[in-house]
C-alpha cells in the first residue's frame, strides 16, 4: 500500500488559509485581505543593515516579543499583511503606523498615522491578524467594515 505524501509548507499554508476563510464570520464586509511571509534569515539581514527596532516597532511590541527575533519577524510580516489588507503599498505608511500587540494570547491591531487615514477612508472598523513563526514568519490579515447596525469602531 503506498504511503500518504506528507504535505509541504505551501500545501499547509493553502489549507490554513482555506480554514481561516471558511471560519471567518463577521457581521460586516471584508474590505481587504493580506498575506506576508518572511524568513528569519531575511529579517536578520534587514536588522543587520542598520534598521533599528525602534523605527519599526513600538516599545510594547518589542516588550511583547520578549527579545525573540522570530516573534518580531512575525510582527513584521503582520504589518506587511495589514498594509496589503488596507490596499497600501510599500512606503505609503510607516511600519510604526501599524501596532500589533498581544491582548491575552491574541494579536490586536491598532492603526496610526497614514494607516489609520487609509483605514478610515475605506470604512475599516477592525483589522484582524493571525501570526505564526514556525520555520518561517507568516501573517494573514483581514480588514473589515462593520454593518451600520453592529457599531464596531477603530481603537
Amino acid at each position: 500500500m503506498p504511503r500518504a505524501k506528507k504535505p509541504d509548507d505551501a500545501e499547509l499554508m493553502v489549507a490554513d488559509l482555506a480554514a481561516v476563510s471558511s471560519a471567518l464570520s463577521f457581521p460586516g464586509s471584508v474590505v481587504g485581505v493580506g498575506l506576508d511571509l518572511i524568513s528569519p534569515e531575511r529579517f536578520e539581514k534587514l536588522l543587520g543593515r542598520g534598521v533599528s527596532l525602534e523605527k519599526i516597532f513600538s516599545p510594547t511590541e518589542i516588550a511583547d516579543s520578549g527579545g525573540s527575533s522570530e516573534r518580531l519577524a512575525a510582527r513584521w510580516a503582520g504589518k506587511e499583511a495589514v498594509m496589503k489588507a488596507l490596499g497600501l503599498g510599500i512606503g505609503q505608511c510607516r511600519m510604526r503606523d501599524i501596532e500589533i500587540i498581544l491582548v491575552g494570547n491574541a494579536p490586536e491591531v491598532t492603526l496610526y498615522g497614514e494607516a489609520a487615514i487609509a483605514g478610515a477612508a475605506a470604512g475599516v472598523s477592525r483589522v484582524m491578524v493571525s501570526l505564526s513563526h514556525e520555520r518561517v514568519a507568516a501573517a494573514f490579515a483581514v480588514a473589515v467594515r462593520a454593518d451600520s447596525s453592529v457599531g464596531v469602531s477603530l481603537a
